[in-house]
């Protein structure tokens, strides 16, 4: 049946992190059908996109909560979507200051926001009692290095937004067209946690990714079918 609202869609999708869910289904209703500078719709889409790769990937490495790296993706920006709205001003300006040259988000954050999308989405878990892991990953996915709970987590969730970010599941804020999983090191996190990678071949691995896309592209068109109707 449709589904007509991004958190129908979380509770039609189920999850076993019930606490989380509520919160996240909370944050939804503060942000769905605002104006924002950043889509909402587009939003969503990467944010459920990179939950969907973030599980396949979880799955590939033999990581034990894959609905947890699931939840976790899609949450990863929360921070975002708030900058996007309440910071409307210097988030425009930001944008404007970029555009037609190569950039990375959170690279120009601090310089016109005085803040990242990584500190703001940390104060909002801590805020609504996130566990601790879920918060290292809303703080650290863009430096999974520097994770210290779950750095596995982490850098299942980096690689994940990597991937939809060039893989036309991204709302405008990276730049890159490209990047090689070997040389990520993300990569080499989730290497020292599962040996068995060192056998895998990378390259068909981001083949079987990319042939993921058009599947994860209809399951996000689906959910949000009905959403501005």
């Amino acid at each position: 049946h449709e589904i007509k609202s991004v958190k129908r869609a979380l509770i039609y999708l189920g999850f076993r992190h019930i606490r989380e869910l509520a919160f996240t289904c909370s944050f939804v209703d503060v942000f769905e059908g605002r104006d924002g500078i950043i889509d909402i719709k587009s939003f969503w889409e990467h944010s459920f996109g990179v939950g969907v790769v973030a599980k396949i990937i979880a799955q590939r490495v033999r990581y034990p909560d894959t609905e947890k790296a699931y939840l976790v993706g899609i949450v990863h920006d929360i921070g975002e979507v708030f900058l996007s709205y309440y910071r409307q001003d210097s988030f425009r300006a930001m944008l404007e200051s970029v555009k037609g040259t190569p950039f990375r988000m959170v690279d120009k954050e601090a310089e016109f926001l005085g803040t990242s999308h990584s500190e703001v989405g940390l104060c909002i878990a801590r805020k609504w009692n996130f566990p601790a892991d879920y918060c290292e990953v809303i703080a650290l996915h863009h430096a999974p290095v520097e994770a210290a709970i779950d750095p596995t987590l982490c850098a299942i969730v980096n690689l994940a937004d990597l991937f939809c970010s060039v893989c036309q599941l991204d709302y405008g804020g990276h730049s890159w067209v490209s990047f090689n999983l070997a040389e990520e090191k993300a990569w080499s996190i989730l290497k020292a946690y599962a040996p068995h990678l060192e056998d895998l071949d990378v390259e068909r691995f981001c083949y079987e990714l990319e042939d993921r896309v058009p599947e994860i592209q209809d399951m996000v068109k689906s959910i949000f079918q009905g959403i501005g109707a």
